[in-house]
């Protein structure tokens, strides 16, 4: 008993001394070889942007990102100038390369394609890639068929909000690992238990039934918010309170209370894409997600609902935080600048209570559009 406890902690020893790679070190990519790093294991940053990379090396990174800036300051994290140094220097890489949409949709991915090219025959030795960009579904098999032998591939994407994203690496609802070899599995699977400090549930799958899982899981949420402003927009209409009866219908636990409160439409960087990409992959293969395509336009009409309840009384309207979320500094398909623009198209002053930073950015893009009011 004794010499297989001394085994298991030798083996988890090797599993921590493991040298870690984190190629696209943006906001995501940073955040994970954070978390890496406080774990304890021996993390090595790429990145095509040398000024990012400075940064890390310096400790002068600037984000808004909950926690970095602390976890940055006292992190033992390295930083390798090249694809080549990188998967020869360590033994897993993973990777938080862009996949931007396509006009129809779907996601890019000739960005993690020039990587893939760029260390083809670079080394001999037993390596894994893992891939936590969102991507297609079947994008990973086609690399693992187009790959050297000693690289094993495998899909481990996060599922994240902006603002918060050293919480969700941590304390993650789920986790999914799409894996061909058990080695690569129990290998990728013991570096999360060392990461989380929840018992998020891993889920176990082959590459494909982990890439449908993933943007699955966004469009259902992106689903539920719908559904929950739908519900809500009538009661309005009625001059019914719509809290009283979405907390009812989300109490009953085969729905859940999770994302089933009435406010603002989805946006952000994640769910409407990941809606888009599923309704797009579902047709590529003789289907039609019609509950994709109707999500995106009652998000839209849920939109057109609140402008229509505002603009009736012609007052003056005021916006606390315009970001897609909150605790975000991400404007990306906000629906509260959406409307904002709106109303100030249809003569409503709009006043927005923001962050300094925000206000900037907002005055590059819209300059004396809104009235603006700083607020920490």
């Amino acid at each position: 008993m004794e010499y297989y406890l001394i085994y298991k902690e030798l083996l988890l020893l090797k599993i921590i001394i493991m040298k870690i790679g984190i190629v696209g070190t943006g906001r995501l990519g940073i955040c994970m070889a954070l978390c890496l790093d406080n774990a304890g294991y021996d993390v090595y940053c790429y990145d095509i942007n040398k000024i990012l990379l400075d940064n890390i090396i310096n400790k002068t990174l600037e984000t808004n990102e909950s926690k970095v800036k602390e976890l940055l300051l006292n992190s033992k994290l390295k930083v390798l100038e090249t694809e080549k140094y990188i998967v020869q220097t360590c033994d897993i890489i993973f990777i938080f390369i862009q996949t931007p949409s396509k006009k129809n949709g779907e996601y890019e991915h000739s960005y993690i394609d020039y990587f893939l090219d760029k260390i083809k025959n670079i080394t001999d030795d037993e390596k894994i890639i893992v891939i936590s960009s969102t991507v297609m579904p079947e994008y990973t098999d086609a690399v693992i068929n187009n790959i050297e032998e000693n690289i094993k591939i495998c899909y481990n994407p996060t599922f994240i909000a902006q603002g918060s994203i050293i919480d969700n690496l941590t304390n993650p609802e789920i986790i999914l690992l799409g894996s061909y070899s058990k080695k690569t599995t129990d290998i990728i699977q013991n570096i999360h238990k060392k990461i989380i400090k929840n018992n998020a549930d891993i889920h176990i799958m082959t590459p494909i039934e982990a890439e449908i899982a993933k943007i699955s899981i966004n469009c259902f949420i992106t689903s539920k918010i719908t559904y929950a402003n739908m519900i809500g927009d009538l009661l309005i209409s009625k001059n019914i309170n719509p809290n009283n009866v979405l907390n009812a219908i989300g109490s009953d636990t085969r729905i859940g209370n999770k994302y089933l409160g009435y406010g603002f439409g989805f946006g952000g960087p994640c769910l409407p894409r990941d809606n888009k990409a599923l309704y797009i992959y579902s047709k590529n293969n003789n289907f039609n997600f019609r509950i994709c395509e109707t999500t995106d336009i009652l998000n839209y009409e849920h939109l057109l609902f609140q402008f229509n309840s505002i603009i009736k009384y012609k007052t003056d309207y005021e916006f606390t935080y315009i970001t897609y979320k909150d605790s975000s500094d991400i404007l990306e398909e906000s629906q509260k600048l959406k409307l904002a623009i709106m109303l100030v198209d249809a003569g409503i002053n709009v006043t927005i209570k923001e962050r300094s930073y925000i206000i900037n950015i907002l005055k590059d893009l819209y300059r004396n559009k809104f009235t603006y009011f700083e607020i920490e």
